[in-house]
């Protein structure tokens, strides 16, 4: 079908100038004016005078009896009357579809592409994408602006009704008019028909006859002026294809405090709000329902057919609501539209169109990979596939080369090594396949043996020179792992899974700060291994008691330490290792408790059970709270003998965060002596250490005690920076007593430069974080370190503190609630 659209003169002229293959200024140099005169005659923001038209018609090649028909159509402009003569040049030749609605948030991409068609080297170029991304529409909108671009047209080919490679040729011939004949195929008529055609071809849908590329490759090379746009899941993968991934619509990113003007400049945000007042005229976007939006948007993976089709359902439902039910049948099945094509009236739909195209191998392993949370690696797929066949790599490796060539699968680069990951629009239509074929709970059960196996084989690494990328790995995969806890917890026969893998995270849950988040899985597993071998349990124990320390919950942190204790010791020599390691945490938690004595009783116990065991890790870390104690007891000659011996045996093992602790604490001893300088050496090293290994509680800490030290020294302004990064760190990890305490130092700097109502306002914010805790302790004790006796007196601290050597003490109605630094 032809569609006729007449541009005005200027629009003509271009197109003219461009077939004979003349620029701008070269025309003016012909006609006698300036290019910018030629510009804006093309541009339609003026019209030639009669003597420029004749000098127009001479170099354009407009033969003489038809010049004065010529000038009388370059005088009037748009709306005059067309010569027949020159009907056939100046139309638009075209059967593009017309867009129903405006297209949302793609501008960069038109421009992109555009741009890229128009250059010499890109006459083939694919969009590229997941079902329901825009191919098609972003196809569309850019074809219908390069109409002026190509002087023999712009041509939509529909292949989606195609599955026979051999009917390509035939339906763009039959779109384009070309006949066969009998005695010359489709392709040689083809082929004859475009060779000196300058012609755009919008080729719609080509994933399903991708095995016709060969096709496309031949017609390029036979026909020089050809340029052809191509829509598909999966590239052509032809030497002259030039690919453009056509990306999700724009999501807000840590989007808190951007006001309603900037929350709709997001292109996902912008469309289901066009989308909704489609419907609901009265639809708005407020400061109550912004957030809820940029969640479903963000839920629908920023997909435009999705984000269509739900917004449809702000008619009834509130975008909160909306959120609520986000998820299963109505992300998938909601049936917004119906003039579109059967295979977009869902998303559902659109994906499953896509699935059918599949292999069957590679059906299953699609449907197996939507266990997988937040993506997955080449070797947790080949887990999946492991159980049908002895070859697992070949088959995964091709299954899974397959997806990502089809834009099911995403696939990403973190260190050099390949990760995969599904879009949750994709992954929640994977889940249904997955319980269609009966294999839900086995795949699932499959999938948590694996985390559970690579957690344990990490956690022998967490104390060597390998750890950080061992955390890094644990890190990446946090919420594989949360979802092997879940099942375990839930569905496992017995709580032995769940303890095993609890006690295998402890380590990275201390070292990353995930404080909160360790403490409540290791608790679950607990009550739920309640019958469970002793050894597990006194794991779980020690894992619950260490990150109740880091928390400040130093009466729970007490109490299930040495109930871990306890099972170590009926257990005997073979838990030595771990019992030397609950001693030590208990070393510290009485240390923070001002319980002088059992520290020092704990952590020289340790120390003598290390030595014993000829194990310099354990004997490194054992020494930390003997030489607290000593510090406690100010002797500060043996607690930096203790310090040092540490340092020397972490750096001998090679454990980087285990160097961090001794340079901690030995930096603290420098600065409660005055040693400023050297504490500031001691700090600075244990805090890129800290850093280097992605330790978050220590590292505040440091930071604490650094801006200290900064503080005595008067440097006010580093101590401010060095306390405002300890306050993020103690933010994103809700230790509240830390937070109260580095508010009061923030406050002092304030006040030690003038800033009264800020000192006032932090002084109002620290203690009431102290009362909260201190209501919360009942009658337990809580502590932090602060500086010496001295410095907290000369500080000033606030009313109801009093010092006690290393320690301040804040008195509260029924509780003795220790606080101050950490």
């Amino acid at each position: 079908m032809e569609m006729r659209v007449d541009p005005s003169f200027g629009q003509w002229l271009k197109k003219r100038r461009k077939a004979l293959d003349l620029t701008q200024q070269e025309l003016a140099q012909r006609v006698g004016c300036a290019a910018i005169t030629i510009q804006k005659i093309e541009a339609g923001e003026r019209r030639p005078s009669k003597q420029m038209a004749g000098l127009l018609a001479e170099h354009v090649g407009i033969a003489a009896d038809e010049r004065p028909a010529f000038v009388r159509f370059a005088r009037m402009g748009t709306g005059a009357r067309w010569p027949a003569m020159f009907a056939r040049a100046a139309r638009h030749l075209t059967n593009l579809p017309v867009q129903p609605t405006p297209l949302i948030g793609r501008d960069q991409d038109v421009a992109a592409v555009r741009s890229r068609l128009l250059d010499d080297d890109s006459r083939l170029l694919t969009l590229v994408g997941p079902p329901g991304v825009g191919k098609t529409r972003l196809a569309i909108q850019v074809a219908a602006g390069l109409l002026d671009d190509f002087d023999d047209g712009v041509y939509f080919v529909a292949l989606a009704p195609v599955d026979d490679l051999h009917l390509v040729a035939a339906t763009i011939a039959q779109t384009l008019g070309v006949n066969e004949t009998s005695d010359r195929s489709f392709a040689d008529r083809l082929k004859e028909y475009l060779r000196d055609k300058h012609m755009l071809l919008v080729l719609d849908n080509f994933e399903q006859v991708v095995t016709a590329a060969p096709l496309v490759s031949e017609l390029l090379a036979r026909c020089f002026w050809l340029s052809i746009l191509v829509t598909s899941r999966a590239a052509l993968r032809v030497r002259r294809e030039r690919q453009f991934p056509v990306p999700p619509l724009a999501l807000p990113t840590g989007a808190n405090g951007l006001d309603l003007a900037e929350w709709v400049r997001y292109s996902a945000i912008a469309l289901f709000i066009e989308r909704a007042r489609a419907i609901r005229p009265d639809f708005a976007l407020t400061a109550d329902n912004a957030a809820a939006i940029a969640a479903i948007c963000a839920r629908l993976d920023g997909l435009p057919l999705a984000i269509e089709l739900v917004a449809a359902r702000a008619k009834v439902l509130p975008p909160q609501a909306l959120l609520e039910r986000l998820g299963g049948r109505l992300m998938l099945h909601t049936d917004g539209l119906r003039d579109v094509s059967g295979r977009h009236r869902t998303l559902h739909d659109a994906i499953d169109w896509s699935y059918a195209l599949l292999a069957p191998e590679e059906q299953l392993l699609l449907a197996r990979l939507s266990v997988f949370v937040g993506g997955w690696t080449l070797e947790a797929a080949e887990s999946m596939m492991r159980a049908i066949t002895p070859h697992p790599s070949l088959v995964t490796v091709d299954a899974l080369t397959s997806l990502v060539n089809n834009n099911l699968v995403v696939q990403q680069e973190h260190g050099g090594e390949p990760r995969f990951a599904l879009l949750e629009t994709i992954r929640a239509y994977a889940l249904e396949r997955l319980a269609e074929r009966g294999e839900e709970e086995t795949i699932r059960q499959r999938h948590a043996e694996y985390y559970l196996a690579l957690a344990e084989e990490a956690d022998l690494h967490l104390r060597t020179a390998a750890q950080q990328v061992w955390h890094d790995r644990l890190d990446m995969e946090r919420t594989n792992l949360r979802a092997a806890l879940a099942w375990f917890l839930e569905r496992a026969a017995d709580g032995e899974p769940g303890l095993r893998l609890a006690g295998a995270l402890g380590w990275f849950w201390t070292i990353r700060g995930y404080l909160s988040e360790g403490r409540d899985w290791s608790a679950k597993a607990l009550q739920r291994g309640s019958g469970v071998r002793p050894a597990l349990r006194a794991r779980a124990m020690f894992v619950v008691g260490s990150l109740a320390w880091q928390q400040g919950d130093l009466s729970v942190a007490r109490s299930f330490l040495e109930e871990s204790i306890a099972l170590y010791r009926e257990l005997g020599p073979p838990q030595e290792w771990e019992l030397v390691l609950a001693l030590t945490a208990l070393g510290m938690t009485a240390s923070y408790q001002a319980d002088h004595d059992a520290a020092r009783a704990a952590g020289e116990e340790a120390a003598v059970l290390s030595r014993q065991m000829g194990d310099k890790w354990v004997l490194a870390l054992a020494l930390n709270p003997v030489g607290e104690a000593c510090m406690m007891r100010h002797d500060y000659i043996a607690a930096r003998s203790r310090f040092e011996e540490s340092l020397t045996l972490f750096r001998e093992v090679g454990d980087t965060w285990g160097m961090s602790i001794p340079l901690l604490n030995w930096g603290y001893l420098e600065s409660i002596q005055g040693h400023y300088d050297a504490a500031r050496a001691l700090l600075e090293e244990s805090i890129a250490m800290h850093r280097e290994v992605g330790e978050r509680w220590m590292r505040s800490l440091s930071l604490n005690i650094l801006g200290q030290v900064a503080e005595q020294q008067g440097d006010y302004r580093k101590a401010a920076v060095l306390y405002d990064e300890s306050l993020d760190l103690l933010r994103k990890m809700g230790l509240e007593t830390s937070i109260a305490d580095v508010l009061h130092n923030l406050a002092h700097v304030a006040q030690a430069q003038g800033h009264y109502p800020l000192a006032a306002r932090l002084y109002k914010e620290s203690l009431a974080l102290f009362s909260k805790q201190g209501e919360r302790a009942g009658d337990q004790q809580v502590s932090c370190r602060i500086g010496s006796g001295d410095q907290c007196a000369r500080r000033g601290r606030a009313p109801g503190m009093k010092v006690c050597g290393r320690y301040t003490h804040l008195q509260f109605p029924g509780a003795r609630h220790t606080a101050g630094h950490l």
